[in-house]
């Protein structure tokens, strides 16, 4: 066993190296990130609220305590060695495992080319929490890890399958997409290299099918609690399932159609046409059957990003619910470099995504960093006014609404080509995340301020009590309610 698992170990390391580098500036920034908030402040899981049952359990263990301390960076460098290993497993899929035995120049071009599963700018939020990230890895490493005995004996296949699809289910969800994407990618490579009997083929793919549909089926009526709050894991009736998908499959394509820069989307073309080439080039069938084939897996691969969250009757919106498309997009890349030399040329896009990604997250860290010291200062200052407000030691409920802008160093970006880091950047305060009202409450430590989620203060008709350039405070003696003056930005549903 050990000998079998020694040639992977130098592309492990590097690639546990080069994610570890590209999380630094996330890393140094230090952001409490969204649910970071609470639960740094409570030390609760949570995730089982979600039908994350895998998340909660491992987290005591990770945390080694019931009680979850703020232990950053430590699930940040384990989702970083998580998605090593994953990325390794991905090229070994992609290619061949045998690739690994040979000098390091012959699959470097190949780690490379993986890189968008964890760069891919929706999976740096994942990547943001100091709490979740390591376990959104692992959803990742769930997803692809039972195609490693897709080779091996049918039995042993379908149980990893279960393994994983339900590993998927209760670490977070998003990652059960890669799963079929994988599958339909392993199937047109098959047939491609025309070395496995059709018979053969259709078997696999029906195999994979049933294993994935009942498997889901067991999560969502057995295991999945429902949920219908921002969003809703019910699927629609029959009458309106296919308008819904069909409408939030277009949404979803529509965001990421704003969210990528240009030359993000022009070079993600380019390697999709490189890979229906490089298809093609390889193919030990009819030509013409072999171009049909791979445009549409092609597009077969990529509606798989977001297909399963489509179905929901209220689907997330948000970017952490759409880093799918960096397995997608890693996968033809790694096919796209796999190619005979004289292909070569054909790397270059590839290349420049991974290394404009890559880049990427570098602005994203410091932005995050700026926007957490800006957002700061305007917490801290709000907290001195009401400190001085609450000069009778009495006991007060609050409430915030608004949104605190956006740093001048992030407003000054071109907001076209950094609309994807706006939506990163998670406002500070929305109705629909009251847990962002901790910043005031417990972040200040000032006695008397209480957060009562049941009580909405906003109709309240509260007299002024300072009204500054940034924010206005509202209060009496008993409620205080602060609303800031920056910029509305709705990442929930934009």
């Amino acid at each position: 066993m050990k000998e079998k698992l020694k040639p992977f170990l130098k592309p492990v390391l590097v690639m546990f190296a080069i994610y570890l580098i590209g999380i630094s500036a996330i890393i140094i920034a230090n952001v409490h990130y969204a649910d970071d908030v609470a639960r740094t402040n409570y030390g609760y899981a949570g995730w089982s609220a979600f039908s994350r049952y895998s998340s909660t359990a491992l987290s005591h263990g990770i945390h080694a305590d019931n009680y979850l301390t703020n232990i950053a960076p430590l699930p940040q460098i384990l989702a970083s060695l998580i998605l090593a290993v994953t990325s390794v497993m991905m090229v070994c899929l992609v290619t061949s495992k045998e690739i690994f035995k040979e000098k390091w120049t012959k699959w470097i071009l190949r780690l490379v080319a993986v890189t968008p599963l964890a760069f891919c700018p929706y999976m740096l939020e994942c990547l943001s929490y100091q709490y979740d990230a390591v376990y959104m890895a692992l959803s990742v490493f769930f997803a692809v890890m039972p195609f490693m005995f897709y080779r091996k004996k049918k039995w042993q296949f379908i149980l990893a399958s279960v393994i994983g699809i339900l590993g998927a289910c209760t670490t977070y969800q998003v990652s059960v997409g890669i799963y079929p994407m994988l599958m339909i990618f392993i199937v047109m490579k098959d047939w491609n290299e025309n070395k496995i009997k059709n018979k053969e083929i259709i078997k696999n793919i029906l195999i994979a099918i049933v294993v994935f549909v009942v498997t889901l089926l067991v999560f969502q009526m057995i295991i999945m609690r429902p949920k219908d709050i921002y969003v809703s894991n019910e699927i629609p009736g029959i009458s309106e399932f296919f308008p819904s998908l069909f409408s939030h499959l277009g949404h979803y394509l529509e965001l990421l159609f704003s969210d990528f820069r240009i030359l993000w989307l022009v070079l993600i073309g380019i390697i999709a046409l490189s890979f229906v080439a490089m298809f093609v080039i390889k193919s030990r069938r009819n030509k013409i059957l072999a171009t049909i084939l791979a445009l549409v897996g092609v597009a077969a691969m990529f509606v798989m990003s977001y297909l399963l969250y489509s179905a929901l009757d209220k689907p997330l919106y948000t970017t952490r619910a759409m880093y799918a498309i960096g397995a997608f997009i890693a996968i033809i890349s790694i096919y796209v470099v796999s190619g005979e030399k004289k292909g070569l040329f054909l790397a270059v896009p590839v290349v420049v995504l991974s290394w404009c990604f890559f880049s990427f997250s570098f602005t994203y860290g410091n932005a995050l960093h700026e926007q957490d010291t800006f957002r700061n200062m305007q917490i801290n200052m709000v907290i001195s006014d009401i400190n001085e407000i609450m000069n009778d030691g009495g006991t007060r409920k609050i409430q915030a609404i608004g949104q605190i802008d956006f740093a001048p160093a992030i407003k000054h970006m071109p907001e076209k080509d950094y609309l994807i880091l706006r939506r990163l950047l998670k406002p500070s305060f929305e109705t629909n995340v009251p847990w962002m009202a901790y910043r005031l409450t417990e972040g200040s430590g000032l006695p008397g301020l209480v957060y009562d989620p049941n009580v909405n203060l906003v109709n309240s008709d509260l007299p002024v009590l300072k009204d500054t350039a940034l924010y206005i405070i509202y209060g009496d003696s008993d409620s205080i309610l602060v609303k800031f003056k920056g910029e509305e930005f709705n990442i929930w549903e934009d």
